[in-house]
């Protein structure tokens, strides 16, 4: 914030809460930037910043030719620490390419993002999304329930399923946006699904996030603080699947 405050860089802004094992991490903000209203001297301020490592840096500046859009993400973790969070949008490009979206079987990289840990930059990792055009409702429910999406728990199945369900009953399945995510040399995995369309609140997933959070066992007062500044908000993506250290996670995505 203070970075694009200085250089006077107008962005978007979207926070997000993810339920983990035992434990909710609320400190979570996304910000989009368009690279119409940055320089590239900007964008190599921010890395520096960041204290993004050189070994990344390089990369993500070579990255920029293709993309549209920057967006930088924080997370905070429990021990006071968190990670920093660059990524690459490619859909300008993607709208581009002959054919698209009506491609069968195609697989489109719209994000590629480096992360690395604030305290430990030597952890870092690349992470790509794929966004897979043209799913209705019930193939995105038949993709999650497959095992290499990550949705290994039943219970985090039956959430997602009865959330894609509602955003349904909204808008036509065909137009949420869905992604599939991976890390090489890693065994996160998950998908994330777009909903802003559907207009729905985060307090109509209520239910389901009161059943995850009893499975996940979290303490009820943690998720209700949580809902107490989220609950009027629009709801934007979910994403979910399994996390770096191979448990269940599941993320939403929030703006007023």
């Amino acid at each position: 914030f203070q970075v694009l405050e200085t250089e006077g860089i107008p962005c978007g802004y979207e926070r997000s809460a993810k339920l983990l094992r035992g434990n909710i991490l609320a400190n979570r903000y996304l910000l989009g930037i368009n690279l119409g209203d940055i320089s590239t001297r900007q964008v190599e301020q921010i890395c520096r910043e960041l204290q993004m490592p050189p070994a990344l840096v390089q990369r993500f500046l070579d990255g920029l030719t293709q993309a549209n859009q920057i967006l930088i993400g924080f997370e905070a973790d429990p021990l006071g620490s968190g990670l920093y969070k660059l990524y690459h949008e490619y859909w300008e490009q993607l709208r581009s390419t002959p054919g698209f979206p009506d491609i069968e079987q195609a697989r489109f990289l719209l994000h590629r993002g480096f992360k690395w840990k604030i305290d430990q930059p030597d952890r870092q990792a690349t992470t790509d999304y794929h966004f897979i055009p043209g799913l209705n409702t019930a193939r995105i429910k038949e993709r999650i329930q497959v095992a290499d999406i990550g949705l290994r728990d039943p219970a985090l199945k039956n959430a997602v399923t009865e959330i894609i369900s509602l955003a349904e009953q909204h808008m036509p399945g065909d137009q949420l946006i869905y992604v599939e995510v991976s890390e090489p040399e890693s065994p996160r995995i998950s998908f994330d699904l777009n909903l802003y369309p559907a207009g729905l609140k985060v307090n109509d997933i209520q239910p389901q996030l009161e059943q995850l959070a009893s499975h996940m066992h979290i303490a009820p007062e943690k998720l209700g603080r949580l809902l107490d500044i989220s609950r009027e908000q629009s709801l934007g993506h979910i994403s979910a699947g399994t996390a770096r250290d191979d448990q269940p996670y599941f993320t939403y995505y929030y703006e007023s």
